[in-house]
């Protein structure tokens, strides 16, 4: 029955929600697995086809997405709220100022978190933990591997794929567990909305397993988290997530234009000016409180 847990504890409905993500993500895994055995055969999982068969892994991503995000946050919804989710405040259309100021934090802040890039690969682990530190560095490597087989194309419906792929799926699905449901509950259970923004933020980090770009992609959750908090709508940080990605796509289409020797996706060593950080964060901030100014009073509720 729709909204039957709506009147739960905060904390009763992040477990609920947690146990949703782990059934979803299960269920979501075995028939992916069941399919690709079908296809590839028994030794499917290490079967070298599988990791060029890019139409698969295209699949494989767009099914992910659905079972680990949007289903788990869609059921959560349905149980949690007893009105329709799109006629709460936090899912109404935003007006286009707002969403102006989305857009423009994401370009303004690219100077400050490409700089949190850089120092977060001046950090070194103790030399016992060489082999933690190889296990980080082997799966980022992987990572970037895959992406860059995801995302290389040269027809316009593939890139029309890659952007409902990595720009508009992630910003719906993501948003919407972690700013709508899990930062949410999180601060109503403890009180303490900036604690719940900050938690938040590192569970989005640590959750895509690319430690190396941990800070930055941390930075990006705290300000997703913002945008909801203080402009009390959903397309906010929808929209921002949204427009973070999709540069990161044009901007890889660009260079692989503009110098095909080259591998867009490593991470620009090169440390950026302080002085250009630094206002960069000031843009970020300026923004945030320009967002905090125009949003309605009232709080957003279930």
């Amino acid at each position: 029955m729709k909204g039957i847990k709506a009147d739960l504890h905060p904390s009763q409905k992040l477990f609920i929600l947690t146990l949703l993500i782990i059934a979803s993500s299960l269920i979501t895994f075995s028939l992916i697995g069941i399919i690709a055995i079908s296809i590839f055969g028994g030794s499917a999982l290490s079967n070298t086809a599988l990791l060029t068969n890019i139409p698969f892994l295209k699949t494989f991503q767009i099914v992910q997405s659905m079972g680990i995000f949007i289903i788990p946050s869609a059921l959560a919804t349905y149980i949690f709220f007893k009105k329709p989710y799109l006629d709460m405040k936090g899912m109404k259309l935003a007006t286009p100022i707002p969403i102006l100021a989305s857009v423009g934090i994401i370009i303004i802040s690219q100077a400050f978190i490409n700089w949190s890039g850089y120092i977060n690969h001046q950090l070194q682990l103790p030399e016992s933990w060489t082999f933690l530190e190889s296990w980080i560095t082997n799966k980022e490597q992987q990572a970037m591997e895959i992406t860059q087989i995801f995302i290389e194309t040269t027809t316009v419906p593939g890139f029309l794929v890659n952007v409902f792929m990595i720009a508009i799926l992630p910003a719906i699905g993501e948003e919407w567990l972690f700013r709508g449901l899990i930062q949410r509950y999180l601060g109503e259970w403890i009180s303490k909305p900036h604690l719940a923004i900050f938690i938040t933020s590192v569970l989005f980090s640590a959750m895509h397993l690319q430690f190396l770009s941990f800070l930055p992609r941390f930075i990006l959750g705290m300000v997703l988290g913002y945008l909801f908090y203080w402009g009390k709508n959903m397309w906010l940080p929808i929209t921002a997530h949204f427009t973070n990605n999709f540069l990161a796509l044009l901007l890889f289409h660009y260079y692989k234009f503009t110098s095909p020797d080259a591998n867009p996706l490593e991470v620009d060593t090169t440390a950026i000016p302080i002085e250009l950080a630094l206002l960069s964060f000031a843009g970020m901030i300026g923004i945030l409180i320009f967002i905090k100014m125009i949003s309605p009073r009232e709080k957003i509720k279930s």
